[in-house]
């Protein structure tokens, strides 16, 4: 009993690390995304308004 325990717990803590790291890779992705889409966004602005003037 005590064994089957034992693995079950390590199978548990398994599951959390990959949670965990499935986790932070798709928040590290959507950052990335999000940070690159408003840099471009930006720099389209600056253009359009510095080729008005």
């Amino acid at each position: 009993m005590n064994r089957n325990w034992m693995e079950l717990e390590k199978k548990a803590q398994d599951r959390v690390d990959w949670r965990m790291l499935l986790i932070s890779l798709l928040l590290l992705s959507s950052s990335s995304s999000s940070s690159s889409s408003s840099s471009s966004s930006s720099s389209s602005s600056s253009s359009s308004s510095s080729s008005s003037s």
